[in-house]
C-alpha cells in the first residue's frame, strides 16, 4: 500500500526528464533486479539456480550501464548476512559459488573502464578542477535534501545549479544527521 504513492511521487520523473540521468535510472533498475532475484532465490524452494543466474545476469548488464553498479555484490551479500544466513562466513559457506559468479561481473566492469580510457574520466571524477572536500561537503547537502524531497516534495526545481560548498560550518547540520543516520546504521548492524 506504501509503495503506490511512492511510485508517482514527483521526484520519479527526474530520472526520465534529465536525459543524463536515464543511465542511472536503467542502473538502478538492475541493481534492485540483481538484489530481487537473489531474495526470489533463497526463498524459492524449486529453482534456485534460475534465480541465481538472473541475479548474476541482472548484475552482469547493470555494470554495463554505470559504475555505481560496483557496490551491487557487496549490498547482495551484506543483505546475505543480515536477513539470511545470520553471519557473513554462513553466507559465503552456502552460497560460495553465487558470490564467486557475482563477483566475476566486476571483470566487466573493469574491462570497460579499461577499454574506454581517458574519455571515461572526462565524464565524471575530479579531473574537472573539483576538488574532493567541496565535492563532499556538496554531497551532504544534496543528500539530505533529496531525503526531505521524499518526505515532502516541495519545491521542485529542475536545474540547482552548479554551486558548491566548501565549508563543513555551512553544512554541519546536514553532516551530523547524516553521521548520525551512518552510525545508528551501523550500530543497528553490530546487534544483529
Amino acid at each position: 500500500m506504501l509503495r503506490r504513492p511512492l511510485t508517482v511521487h514527483p521526484l520519479q520523473t527526474e530520472s526520465v526528464t534529465y536525459l543524463s540521468q536515464r543511465a542511472e535510472s536503467l542502473a538502478a533498475l538492475f541493481y534492485l533486479l540483481t538484489l530481487f532475484c537473489f531474495i526470489r532465490g533463497v526463498e524459492t524452494h524449486g529453482i534456485k539456480t534460475f534465480w541465481a543466474g538472473a541475479s548474476i545476469l541482472s548484475c552482469f548488464v547493470g555494470m554495463g550501464c554505470k559504475e555505481t553498479m560496483v557496490t551491487a555484490p557487496v549490498l547482495v551479500f551484506l543483505y546475505d548476512r543480515t536477513f539470511v544466513a545470520g553471519g557473513f562466513r554462513k553466507a559465503w559457506t552456502a552460497r560460495r559459488t553465487f558470490y564467486l559468479g557475482l563477483s566475476a561481473t566486476w571483470t566487466g566492469l573493469a574491462y570497460l573502464l579499461a577499454t574506454m580510457g581517458a574519455t571515461r574520466g572526462g565524464s565524471a571524477g575530479f579531473s574537472h578542477g573539483v576538488e574532493w572536500w567541496p565535492y563532499v561537503c556538496s554531497q551532504c547537502e544534496a543528500v539530505v535534501h533529496y531525503l526531505r524531497l521524499g518526505l515532502w516534495p516541495s519545491p521542485l526545481v529542475f536545474d540547482y545549479g552548479q554551486g558548491l560548498t566548501a565549508s563543513l560550518r555551512a553544512i554541519w547540520p546536514q553532516a551530523l544527521g547524516l553521521a548520525a543516520l551512518l552510525g545508528g546504521t551501523v550500530y543497528s548492524l553490530c546487534l544483529l
